[in-house]
C-alpha cells in the first residue's frame, strides 16, 4: 500500500507533512496497519516560502535507514524498521522523492497492540548516510626536509540527512 506524503523541509529534522494526495490535514496521524507492507513516498520541497521548488539532498548519500519508535531511547530496538537496502531516492529538476518500503510488524509492536485496536504517538525517522572525509596528522611520518608530519585521510560514515516524521499510528487487525 502506497502513502504519498508531500513534505516541506523548513524545520529539519521535523518534517512538515502536507498529505495532498489523500486530502488529510497535517495534524492527522499517518495510519498504518499491522502486518501490512507499505511504501511511504516522501515528496520533498525546499520550504513553505519556496512553493514547489524541490529540496535537494546532500551529495554522496550511499545508504538509508528508516525506523519507527515511541521513544528516543537508543538502547532499545525500534518498533518498526525499514527495508533499508530497498529505500530509493530519486531527484529530478522538478521533484525529489524518497520511497521507503517496510512491513509493519515486530515483537515489541505486537505486544503493544495486544488486545488494543491501535497504538499511537510513534515517530518515524529517515536517515541518509554518506562517507565523510576526515584527516588527521600522522606523527609517525615526519618529513625532515620540510619539517612537517604527514596527513592521513580516512572516510567515516555519517548521517548527512535526518528527517523525523511525527504522528504515526498503527492499527491492529482482527485476522
Amino acid at each position: 500500500m502506497d502513502i504519498k506524503l508531500y513534505t516541506t523541509m523548513d524545520f529539519l529534522p521535523d518534517a512538515q507533512i502536507r498529505d495532498r494526495d489523500n486530502d488529510h490535514p497535517e495534524s492527522d496521524p499517518i495510519d498504518l496497519a499491522w502486518d501490512v507492507h507499505f511504501r511511504l513516498i516522501f515528496v520533498l520541497f525546499r520550504g513553505r516560502d519556496y512553493g514547489t521548488e524541490p529540496f535537494h539532498l546532500p551529495d554522496g548519500i550511499t545508504s538509508w535507514h528508516w525506523a519507527v519508535d515511541i521513544d528516543f531511547d537508543r538502547s532499545t530496538s525500534p518498533l518498526i524498521e525499514g527495508d533499508d537496502a530497498e529505500i530509493e531516492a530519486v531527484e529530478t529538476d522538478t521533484e525529489t522523492r524518497i520511497i521507503v518500503p517496510f512491513t509493519v510488524n515486530g515483537a515489541q509492536l505486537e505486544s503493544m497492540l495486544a488486545g488494543r485496536s491501535y497504538a499511537e504517538g510513534m515517530i518515524g525517522e529517515l536517515v541518509g548516510i554518506a562517507p565523510v572525509a576526515e584527516s588527521h596528522i600522522d606523527f609517525s611520518t615526519f618529513n625532515t626536509e620540510t619539517n612537517t608530519f604527514g596527513r592521513v585521510v580516512s572516510y567515516v560514515n555519517r548521517a548527512v540527512f535526518c528527517m523525523q516524521v511525527p504522528g504515526i499510528r498503527v492499527w491492529n487487525r482482527i485476522v
